[in-house]
């Protein structure tokens, strides 16, 4: 069974992302990857991905992982001419506009990306969304069949990411690159309020006395970075697992978060978790757990079986 990962960018330079979850799914399986290329947007989104799918039906892979409009040419191949095709989804571009106030070019580019996601999603075989709030959506929002969509989280290298033994808990770390997406200002305000020194990694800032900008830090080096914090802080408004809180919880780290499929519910709208706890929860989602449900999942497209139609995933994961 030849596999080909098509992701947005290279998983080897990249920092995050879908391009990281295929970095460490080829770690423990076999299997190709393509990426889109060029500095501009159009050549990026528009050319690419069509050179893409050239190339792809030219190798005769028999199952092609599609992520986003790296995966948008190769929707459009009649299906005789291609391999199976799996949608790996991270989430849906019908949200972006609902979470950050876009700019003109951001709306025209949002408009376009809605259309094509939603076509290359269900022209797909199969499709794993990465969390219960964006197989829900996919379904609202694209009109996708149920029954196959499947709801598989990301990872973390548990080897990589460790607990420290002693660690100051009023020193508190949030990680990201879009601080209006990742609602950095209220990470600030609830580290203020709670007398807390806060590590801002991923931007750029202005130094104060309570908040330290580290600007991008290499994924390698991500472990050493966690382990200078006692408390990871962040407040997303979906209730997706990111892979920056599964590695903050492998770590160990004491957790204050908005609810999160994979936590004990909230109380008075924060979840709080101590860093036994969260070390013990982010062991259940290696990485190499996480490649063998993929690869399960390849097997099961590739020898045509029907996927069942299965309720709403309740994760058997959950606390």
């Amino acid at each position: 069974m030849k596999i080909c990962h098509v992701v947005s960018a290279d998983p080897y330079k990249h920092l995050g992302g879908t391009p990281i979850v295929v970095k460490h799914l080829r770690k423990h399986m076999k299997s190709d990857y393509v990426y889109c290329r060029g500095k501009f947007f159009f050549i990026r989104g528009f050319i690419y991905p069509f050179i893409i799918a050239i190339w792809l039906v030219l190798k005769r892979y028999d199952i092609v992982v599609v992520h986003d409009q790296a995966g948008y040419g190769y929707s459009f191949v009649p299906k005789f001419m291609r391999g199976k095709m799996i949608a790996m989804c991270q989430g849906v571009w019908t949200d972006f506009g609902e979470m950050v106030r876009l700019t003109r070019f951001q709306r025209v580019k949002t408009w376009f990306a809605i259309r094509m996601q939603r076509g290359m999603i269900n022209r797909c075989e199969y499709v794993m969304a990465y969390c219960n709030y964006v197989r829900d959506r996919l379904i609202k929002d694209y009109g996708t069949d149920p029954a196959k969509i499947e709801v598989v989280y990301n990872g973390v290298d548990t080897k990589a990411f460790k607990s420290k033994v002693s660690r100051n808990k009023k020193i508190a770390i949030w990680v990201g690159d879009n601080p209006k997406l990742k609602n950095l200002d209220r990470t600030i305000e609830y580290t203020r309020k709670n007398k807390m020194r806060l590590l801002v990694v991923g931007v750029n800032g202005k130094n104060t006395q309570d908040i330290i900008y580290m600007d991008k830090v290499g994924h390698e080096k991500m472990p050493e970075v966690y382990n200078k914090a006692g408390t990871f802080v962040m407040f997303l408004d979906v209730s997706a697992p990111s892979l920056v809180l599964l590695e903050a919880m492998a770590c160990g780290l004491n957790i204050v978060t908005k609810e999160t499929e994979i936590l004990p519910p909230p109380k008075h709208g924060v979840c709080k978790v101590d860093g036994k706890l969260s070390r013990k929860i982010a062991l259940k989602f290696d990485w190499k757990d996480v490649a063998e449900r993929h690869l399960n999942i390849y097997k099961k497209v590739f020898e045509r079986e029907q996927p069942k139609n299965d309720d709403k995933i309740q994760h058997k994961n959950r606390i």
